[in-house]
C-alpha cells in the first residue's frame, strides 16, 4: 500500500497556518517588549514593522498580478488565491501592530480600517469562492471582488501618500 501523498493545496495550508503563527508570535513579542514598553528603540522597532508590512503588501500584490495577467495555469490558481490569503493576513498582523490598532480618524487609522477591510473582505471571497468550487463564481462574488480590489488600490494609494508624509515630516 502506497500512503497518501499530500497535495500542494494541503501544503499551502500548512505553510499557511505555520506563517501566521510564527509572524503572530514574532510581531507580538516585539509589540510588547519594545513598543509598549516605550523603549528607546520602541520607533526603529515600530518602522521595521511598517517595512516588514511593506514587503507583504508588494508581495500581495505579484499575487494579484500573477492572477490578473493570467501567468501560468488556470489550474494552479487555487493555491496561489490561498498563498495570498495567508500572506494577506500575516501582511495585516504586521500592519495592524505597526499601527498600533489606533483606528483614529487620521491618515494613519483610515489606513488601518482599509487595510482590515480589504483582509475581511479577502477571506470573505475566499470562502464563498470555496463554497461555489466549480461552479464559478456568483454575481455577489464578482462584485465582491471587485470591491476588495477597489478597497486595496484605494489603501496602497493611501500608504503611497502616508509614506511620502513621514518621509517629508522626519527628514
Amino acid at each position: 500500500m502506497t500512503e497518501p501523498q499530500e497535495t500542494p493545496s494541503s501544503m499551502v495550508h500548512i505553510f499557511g497556518v505555520l506563517l501566521i503563527i510564527v509572524v503572530g508570535v514574532v510581531v507580538r513579542v516585539i509589540y510588547q517588549a519594545y513598543m509598549l514598553s516605550g523603549s528607546p528603540s520602541s520607533s526603529q522597532w515600530q518602522l521595521g514593522l511598517g517595512l516588514a508590512g511593506g514587503a507583504g503588501v508588494v508581495l500581495l500584490l505579484v499575487f494579484a498580478l500573477r492572477r490578473r495577467l493570467r501567468l501560468g495555469a488556470a489550474k494552479g490558481f487555487e493555491p496561489w488565491m490561498i498563498t495570498h490569503a495567508y500572506c494577506g493576513v500575516a501582511a495585516g498582523i504586521v500592519l495592524l501592530h505597526h499601527g498600533l490598532f489606533n483606528f483614529a480618524m487620521d491618515l494613519r487609522g483610515i489606513l488601518l480600517l482599509l487595510l482590515t477591510l480589504s483582509l475581511l473582505l479577502g477571506i470573505l471571497l475566499l470562502i464563498l469562492r470555496k463554497q461555489e468550487g466549480a461552479t464559478g463564481p456568483s454575481a455577489m462574488t464578482r462584485r465582491l471582488s471587485s470591491l476588495h480590489l477597489l478597497v486595496s488600490i484605494f489603501t496602497g494609494i493611501l500608504l503611497v501618500v502616508h509614506v511620502l508624509f513621514d518621509a517629508v515630516v522626519h527628514q
